[in-house]
């Protein structure tokens, strides 16, 4: 399985500039491999680690950045946290086998609002268009988390299915 974070932008950027990862662990190395979606066994072989200690500093890596993630959502998702709204993630799978991983503190068919939810995703939503929003298969995959548990499968999932990068799904990606 591949790894790959699913950072905004300006957010990677501050990662990388700030002294939230340890120099002298490689973590700098590390994390960027991780964003562009090489394995843990790539990366050790890449700088000499192995496999198993590359996991564990992936695990450290992400524990300390995730918190600045809160920083880059939703105004919506910020009020439905300073509420203690309880949130829900969701897989939505395309006929193309490309999909996309969500969270969201509404009811799930006010999010999707019928496939429109997604007109600001180019992509999936000319997909969208394509199959019809009936033909997307959609799975609640964990309901009543916090926002802080649900952003972290969020993105355990995202990592899992590939899916910000373009060949896999929607998820929004970045250039390095």
């Amino acid at each position: 399985m591949q790894y790959t974070y699913n950072y905004e932008p300006e957010m990677y950027k501050y990662i990388l500039s700030s002294n939230i990862l340890n120099k002298k662990k490689n973590e700098h190395k590390i994390f960027k491999a991780l964003v562009q979606g090489y394995s843990c066994k790539e990366i050790g072989d890449k700088i000499h680690y192995s496999e198993r200690t590359i996991q564990t500093r992936r695990k450290d890596i992400f524990n300390k950045t995730k918190k600045y993630m809160i920083e880059y959502i939703t105004q919506e998702d910020k009020e439905a946290i300073i509420n203690n709204k309880l949130f829900n993630v969701y897989l939505l799978s395309f006929p193309n086998s490309k999909v996309y991983v969500g969270i969201t503190s509404q009811k799930e068919q006010k999010r999707w609002a019928n496939g429109e939810g997604y007109k600001q995703n180019k992509n999936m939503y000319e997909d969208i268009f394509e199959y019809g929003w009936k033909n997307i298969k959609k799975d609640i995959l964990y309901r009543g988390l916090s926002y802080e548990e649900a952003r972290s499968k969020e993105i355990e999932l995202i990592i899992h299915y590939k899916s910000n990068l373009q060949k896999y799904g929607y998820n929004k990606s970045f250039d390095n």
